[in-house]
């Protein structure tokens, strides 16, 4: 956890302290939007190409697909795919490191869903079996 408070780390600290404590995997969740179109809808994955090389057993890329897969599972959501872009938190992660999309603010069912407690739990639990689905290949360094 990069907060046990009220704080906003910023995107460099956030992966800095990752790296500092030399956790195995790394997980950023976020919300998505998008202007001007109200339909958009589903959960997505992304890791940074940058970071995908096999040092602890295990890729981003890998990661990623994990916790879509659960993610998907676990909510019966619309998968958006594994994809990859240059988000500061991933690139900059030692270890296999990926950025959640739990679904869209600026969709009204999504939202709806999302601000469910249900949801938000499935959402977690989704997330963490994607990590268990992943952890067993980890070799710490």
């Amino acid at each position: 956890m990069t907060r046990t408070g009220d704080t906003l780390p910023s995107l460099v600290e956030r992966p800095t302290q990752a790296n500092e404590e030399e956790v195995a995997l790394y997980v950023s969740i976020h919300i998505n939007a998008v202007d001007n179109a109200p339909e958009a809808s589903g959960i997505e994955t992304y890791y940074a190409p940058e970071n995908n090389e096999d040092i602890y057993g295990t890729t981003s890329s890998v990661f990623a697909t994990n916790l879509l897969k659960e993610m998907l599972s676990s909510t019966g959501a619309v998968s958006r795919g594994v994809k990859t872009a240059n988000h500061a938190v991933t690139r900059r992660c030692n270890m296999p490191a990926s950025l959640v999309e739990c679904g869209f603010i600026t969709n009204e069912e999504e939202v709806s869903l999302m601000i469910s407690d249900d949801y938000q739990w499935k959402l977690a639990q989704g997330i963490a079996q994607g990590i268990m689905d992943t952890l067993p290949d980890i070799r710490l360094k």
